[in-house]
């Protein structure tokens, strides 16, 4: 017969037990399935309790994220401002790095020219 059939069970069967539909706010009652919305209509004043609640409790965590967003938006401009400092700092350092090497090729240069003065073939022996 259809009334003992798993599925109608499961399913179709008005007698079954369920949940209340407000279960994830914290309505934590099991009715028969005919007898939903009595009881929604019932305990629509504890369902609403439960709602403020829930929502007071979203209102905690929703500022305690809004005040740790607070926090990492000041360490980012902490990041912000050390990173681009240091970037100066490197702007500069290599400035005087590209100052010193130029510095170094032209004395090299100058060596270079000394040396080949110095060691250039004069003439032979026998003069």
């Amino acid at each position: 017969p259809r009334n003992q059939s798993p599925a109608h069970k499961a399913q179709a069967c008005k007698l079954r037990s369920v949940e209340c539909p407000f279960k994830n706010i914290g309505c934590l009652k099991s009715v028969r399935a005919c007898e939903v919305q009595t009881h929604i209509v019932e305990d629509a004043p504890s369902h609403l309790l439960l709602a403020v609640n829930r929502m007071s409790e979203h209102e905690d965590v929703i500022k305690k994220l809004h005040a740790h967003v607070n926090v990492l938006e000041a360490e980012k401009e902490g990041l912000r401002q050390t990173i681009e400092t240091n970037e100066k700092n490197a702007k500069n350092e290599i400035s005087k790095l590209e100052s010193t090497v130029t510095k170094l090729r032209q004395e090299l240069s100058t060596l270079e020219a000394t040396c080949k003065k110095q060691f250039a073939p004069r003439g032979s022996l026998r003069d």
